[in-house]
């Protein structure tokens, strides 16, 4: 895929776009869903599995490594509003990766923190994730109806095909 910024064209590599695709879908669906049962319910049911946003964070962890940065600069990204911009209020993806690129250029990172991850290692942390928080709600779903057989939960499921697409399965 190709993106043109300061009339300079720019390619990208899957992976990068990957992550990052997905990660902006996990974070709005999970931002719905969240939304939807404190509706219902009157209590944040997803503060109670934290295991899937750690899991869709490893995405854009590993986009920050595939653009040359590491965990510090991961936080840095996560100490301005550029990921909530990104994730909710429609920044584009361009915009964005420049974004990163610049926080990576500028070494500006808010630990020394070095580590690096891989977007195929972020794609099985992710289908954990949703497999998690799959049960969690299935569970959780099937104690609040009250019903003797267990409720499906399917909102992740087109995610889990991309992510064995991504892996090779």
């Amino acid at each position: 895929m190709e993106y043109k910024i300061n009339n300079k064209q720019t390619i990208y590599s899957g992976q990068l776009l990957w992550c990052l695709d997905v990660y902006h879908k996990c974070s709005f669906i999970e931002d719905s869903v969240r939304s939807q049962f404190e509706e219902m319910l009157g209590t944040d049911i997803l503060e109670l599995n934290r295991s899937f946003e750690d899991a869709y964070e490893s995405l854009l962890f590993a986009a920050v490594c595939e653009l040359g940065g590491h965990k510090g600069h991961y936080k840095s990204l996560h100490q301005t509003d550029l990921v909530y911009q990104y994730a909710y209020n429609g920044m584009e993806l361009s915009i964005f990766i420049n974004h990163i690129q610049e926080i990576i250029e500028s070494n500006d990172k808010t630990s020394d923190a070095t580590e690096i991850i891989t977007a195929l290692q972020a794609a099985f942390m992710v289908k954990e994730g949703i497999r998690d928080i799959n049960k969690f709600m299935r569970n959780h779903l099937t104690k609040i109806t009250g019903s003797d057989y267990q409720i499906p939960f399917k909102r992740f499921d087109f995610i889990i095909d991309e992510v064995d697409k991504f892996i090779g399965k």
